[in-house]
């Protein structure tokens, strides 16, 4: 568990520690290969660290809200997903590439792009989602 009080007494606790969306990837990366044939449905502060799960570890399928999300924003990145050195290592785009498995991406407004995922721009229905990974 990421302990944001004591990871705020360290100086430059990052250097050598996870970041809290780091460990967020971490978690649901365990959560998926525990879980092997499940459907990974994740939005909120779930969203962005579950669209780079899928890239570490193999999924059947995944929706994930990005809730509108600038990729092309460094501060977005800092406000909203840090972890040092993502950006240098190609963000979304790299994982896009990695990912193995039906990865939708919705709530993308006009904000979030990214070649390789099927990326909606308006957030999906319950019954959308459903919908799609029911195929």
């Amino acid at each position: 568990t990421f302990d944001a009080e004591a990871a705020a007494k360290v100086r430059h606790f990052e250097t050598y520690n996870r970041t809290a969306a780091s460990q967020h990837v971490a978690d649901i990366v365990a959560a998926l290969r525990a879980a092997p044939s499940a459907v990974l449905v994740a939005g909120g502060d779930a969203g962005l660290p579950a669209l780079l799960a899928t890239a570490i570890t193999p999924v059947r399928a995944a929706v994930v809200n990005v809730a509108g999300f600038d990729n092309s924003r460094d501060d977005q990145f800092v406000e909203r997903l840090y972890v040092p050195g993502l950006r240098r290592a190609g963000d979304f785009q790299t994982a896009a590439a990695m990912v193995r498995g039906k990865v939708v991406v919705h709530d993308a407004r006009d904000r979030f792009r990214v070649a390789g995922l099927q990326v909606e721009r308006d957030a999906l229905t319950a019954k959308q989602i459903v919908a799609l990974v029911s195929k």
